[in-house]
């Protein structure tokens, strides 16, 4: 047989009686008499077995057990809380969909088109969580989940949304000679994706440059920090093109090999 649970009413009162240690300023607070929350507690600890408050001269002190019951009342109350909120702000007829999606696929291409999505769909409701692919843990998070994957890792439930395909960008303000050819791209920093270091050393090697030849800027673990340093003009970096189609389009960056 399940133990009850006091009323969250009376958990509501110990919780103000416990963060103001006076009876007569939680019946302030409250809204109630000096005795209304005086019996209110000696209820809880009738039905708890166990004395929540030390009564000596006028005052009161939490009891050990007093303080070991309070963070879980407080927690359990905040949760309740919470879960109620949600309900109340969410339309009945909506539907909740957990997006897991890496971090730069979120603020680069989903978070520009969520009110698109929201004018297009309005009974979806999306929670968006970013997570990292190569943590076994999240990546299949959520109702769906979005990740960069080699071909051979796909297993039967995921499907291919677009091959990866990188383009080397940079800001047009750092451009202070014409760029005729791949070595005039040597006078600028590679800016590295310390999670994929070698997309650098397959393109410098597919363009026959020596891989001592390129000087190196501050590396970034997402593409969307390495996207923000090419803005800050400290380099140029290898994106994928689908998360830098929008600000090529805004002339933030350019594609250098559409200039030589």
């Amino acid at each position: 047989m399940a133990m009850p649970i006091p009323p969250v009413k009376t958990l509501m009162t110990f919780t103000v009686v416990a963060q103001t240690l006076s009876f007569s300023k939680a019946a302030v607070l409250l809204n109630l008499t000096q005795s209304a929350i005086s019996k209110q507690i000696l209820q809880l600890e009738a039905q708890i077995g166990c004395t929540l408050f030390e009564r000596s001269g006028g005052k009161i002190e939490l009891t050990e057990m007093g303080r070991r019951y309070l963070p879980s009342v407080v927690e359990a109350l905040e949760n309740l809380q919470h879960a109620t909120s949600n309900i109340m702000q969410t339309p009945h007829t909506k539907s909740r969909i957990a997006l897991s999606l890496p971090p730069s696929v979120a603020s680069m291409w989903l978070i520009p088109r969520l009110e698109h999505f929201r004018q297009s769909l309005p009974n979806i409701e999306l929670a968006v969580k970013a997570s990292i692919t190569s943590d076994m843990q999240n990546r299949f998070q959520g109702d769906i989940a979005v990740h960069c994957l080699p071909l051979a890792n796909l297993d039967e439930e995921a499907e291919l949304l677009v091959r990866e395909r990188l383009m080397l960008v940079v800001s047009p303000a750092l451009i202070t000679s014409p760029i005729r050819n791949i070595r005039d791209l040597l006078l600028y920093h590679s800016i590295s994706h310390i999670t994929r270091p070698q997309i650098w050393q397959q393109f410098w090697h597919s363009h026959g440059i020596a891989p001592d030849s390129p000087s190196y800027g501050v590396g970034f673990e997402h593409f969307y920090m390495a996207l923000e340093a090419v803005k800050q003009q400290q380099g140029m970096a290898l994106i994928p093109e689908f998360l830098v189609s929008d600000s090529l389009l805004k002339g933030e960056v350019i594609n250098t090999r559409a200039i030589f």
